[in-house]
């Protein structure tokens, strides 16, 4: 059986993806420059996006494939019933099957493409949501801080 392979865009945009999460993961708890991870957010936001462009490529090839086997089904049952080489429709859908088997493979293979990288782009959404909660947690903290110290100065 044929083992289901990501495209190399994809396999690329998920190692991106990865890295910055690690990198991002690999920080000491107390760390506060903002500027750094607005930068990690802005990374991993456009890998995000390309990724999901890639999800729009998989869901266009699952359909392509699906109305292609579908139609190609009904046309060969058609002629198998019309040709009088079998007489049961029920015959006729499995032959046609048979027939189609390598249509639905592709089919199947970019299914779980298209399903495998949606997953992956919810958990990427997650962390850039921690990582924008963490931003504005550090903004609050810092306009805090300077508000305490403009006011110890008498300002």
């Amino acid at each position: 059986m044929e083992k289901f392979k990501l495209s190399t865009e994809i396999e690329d945009l998920l190692k991106r993806s990865s890295d910055i999460i690690i990198g991002i993961e690999n920080l000491p708890p107390d760390f506060a420059d903002i500027q750094r991870l607005i930068k990690a957010q802005t990374m991993l936001s456009t890998v995000s996006y390309h990724l999901s462009t890639c999800l729009a490529k998989e869901k266009r090839e699952v359909d392509s494939y699906a109305f292609l086997r579908k139609y190609r089904e009904s046309t060969i049952v058609n002629e198998l019933l019309e040709s009088g080489e079998v007489k049961s429709i029920s015959r006729a859908e499995y032959k046609a099957k048979e027939r189609l088997y390598d249509i639905e493979v592709k089919e199947k293979h970019h299914e779980s493409c298209y399903s495998s990288t949606k997953l992956v782009i919810g958990q990427i959404n997650a962390v850039l949501d921690g990582l924008a909660q963490r931003i504005s947690y550090l903004k609050q903290e810092k306009s805090l801080s300077n508000f305490i110290s403009n006011e110890g100065m008498g300002n």
